[in-house]
């Protein structure tokens, strides 16, 4: 597996599932795991190794610019026509939370 960068930042459209998918793939790469409904992005960044869950696609400059060195993944509901242009990588939630999760971590090879 090739090395991952730093956190792993889920972003997608409303109730896609980023929580339960989040939860899944912190624990198989044994990462904690951060809602970051009202917590500072930065405070997010500053701790360890995470999967963060954001409740949006990052489009304030400042944002994209402290995620760029992050794995962006956006996580999209079935029939969801939206792609997040900063996503490294692109997972449609279909199917349980756990096997959505083992398909982010095969991509991330």
């Amino acid at each position: 597996m090739k090395p991952l960068q730093r956190h792993i930042i889920l972003t997608g459209a409303k109730q896609p599932g980023r929580t339960t998918v989040g939860e899944e793939l912190a624990c198989l790469l044994h990462r904690p795991f951060v809602q970051l409904d009202n917590k500072p992005l930065m405070d997010a960044l500053s701790a360890q190794e995470s999967v963060i869950a954001m409740d949006d696609s990052p489009t304030d400059p400042l944002q994209q610019e402290m995620l760029k060195f992050h794995t962006l993944v956006h996580v999209a509901a079935s029939g969801d026509n939206a792609y997040d242009r900063l996503a490294r990588i692109v997972v449609w939630n279909e199917g349980a939370p756990g096997d959505v999760a083992h398909r982010i971590v095969a991509r991330l090879q």
